[in-house]
This record gives C-alpha cells, sequence and structure tokens, in this order.
C-alpha cells in the first residue's frame, strides 16, 4: 500500500508540473503539431503494460548526466575527437534543466521508442531529443546510473563515424550521428533526462529520454572551429585554455 501511494504521489506531482506550464501554446512548436505536454496529464500511455514504472533521477544521477556531456563537449572542444581533431572556438557548459526533463518523462511514459513530434518550451524553441531502449532477459542494471551510462555511452560512441564536414554543416547522410551531435552541440547549455521500465515478452525494457536546450539543424555547424580552442569566448574572466567548458 505504502509504495501504491508513493506511486500515486509521483504521479500526481508530475501532473501538476505539467499543467503548471500552457503547452498547448501555438508558437511553442511549428504549425498543426501538437506538444507532448499539451492537455498530457502524465499517465502512462495505453501502449506501457501495466508495471510500468518512472525511475527516480536523483541527485547523484543528475550530476552524472551533466558531468558525462561535459567531459565529451570538454574532449571535443579540446581538439581530442576520436576520428576529427577540430578544436571548437566556443562551447557552452551543459547544466541540469528540470522542465526538460518533465517534458522527457511524458516521452517515456509512452513505453515506446518514438521520438515525440514537439517538446519545446518558452526558453528552449528548438528542444534536441535523444531517446535509447535496452531490454534485458536476466540480470538487469542495479542502478539508474547504470542504465543512463549505457545510454550516454551509445550516444558518444557515434563520434567515431562524424566526418570534418558534418562538423561544419551538419547533415544526416552517412551513419547516424544525430545522438552525438546533439550531445556535442556547441550552443546546447541545458539538458534534462528521464527513465521509464517495464516488462514486455519476458524482457525488462529501459527506455531512456534526455530533452535537449538545442537540437541539430541542417547545414548549420555542430561547432565552429578555430585553431585555438576556446578563442571565441566571450567570457573574458577565464583562460581561453580549454582545462574547463566556457560559455560565450
Amino acid at each position: 500500500m505504502q509504495l501504491r501511494c508513493i506511486a500515486m504521489a509521483c504521479l500526481a506531482m508530475c501532473a501538476c508540473l505539467v499543467q503548471s506550464q500552457d503547452y498547448c501554446r501555438a508558437e511553442l512548436c511549428p504549425v498543426n503539431t501538437m506538444h507532448i505536454g499539451c492537455r498530457n496529464r502524465g499517465n502512462f500511455s495505453r501502449s506501457c503494460p501495466p508495471d510500468a514504472a518512472r525511475l527516480d533521477i536523483h541527485e547523484a544521477a543528475r550530476k552524472q548526466v551533466v558531468h558525462a556531456h561535459n567531459t565529451l563537449r570538454q574532449k571535443w572542444a579540446s581538439g581530442g575527437g576520436d576520428t576529427v581533431s577540430r578544436s571548437a572556438c566556443r562551447m557552452a557548459t551543459i547544466s541540469w534543466d528540470q522542465e526538460l526533463a518533465r517534458l522527457a518523462e511524458l516521452n517515456t511514459r509512452q513505453c515506446l521508442l518514438e521520438h515525440d513530434k514537439c517538446h519545446n518550451t518558452l526558453k528552449y524553441r528548438n528542444s534536441g531529443q535523444n531517446l535509447y531502449m535496452a531490454g534485458f532477459a536476466g540480470i538487469i542494471p542495479s542502478s539508474v546510473e547504470r542504465i543512463l551510462k549505457r545510454a550516454m555511452d551509445d550516444w558518444a560512441a557515434e563520434g567515431s563515424d562524424i566526418t570534418g564536414e558534418q562538423l561544419q554543416a551538419f547533415h544526416l547522410s552517412g551513419p547516424d550521428v544525430t545522438h552525438f551531435a546533439v550531445m556535442v552541440n556547441e550552443a546546447n547549455v541545458a539538458v534534462g533526462c528521464a527513465v521509464t521500465r517495464f516488462k514486455q515478452q519476458n524482457f525488462h525494457h529501459f527506455l531512456v529520454a534526455c530533452n535537449y536546450g538545442t537540437g541539430n539543424e541542417l547545414n548549420k555547424p555542430v561547432y565552429s572551429s578555430c585553431s585555438v580552442a576556446g578563442s571565441g569566448c566571450q567570457d573574458q574572466g577565464q583562460s581561453h585554455v580549454p582545462r574547463s567548458l566556457l560559455t560565450g
């Protein structure tokens, strides 16, 4: 009974938080596109099995997500890419955004590996999104951190396939590098993630969604390259030597 009460309390909180914003506002989404939060009460979709449940992304897990992103961004901004060595003129530091996390949770409550059509916010009008699903027949990961790490490692691994041409002007030809590109997009300043667990066809599934402050834009640079890393940063209070990511 106690667990059920806790689950109901979490659901009520999610619905309240979503309804506190008017996600049906026309200016948030492209024409004839419905926002994931519009008239969404935060219930699990009919496509979800009865045992579907959200996993709590506690403070340590949130810090893990932010650290993993900024470590990857630091590596590439410093010119240490896997196959392409191009230093970034500037690259913003990513931080956790709870509104993006709440909207990511609405995606995972569908229990489907499908991007929602719109999850923009008043602050982030071109929000990006990465999805990941893993199924386990035997031993399952013991913590939400392990699931998040698998997702982020999978996305980051796409960096071995990205080309210098794609970094300069993003395009979709060739191997899929869209997840990686969002992770290292120079303009990204925020991320928020959610995880839902459910059992289907004797497999324990974990669905991860991370929403970002900005998404990939065709023919726009993932990040602009300079001979000196960080030379395009506007924060004059920090060194341009990329020991830490610089906001600009």
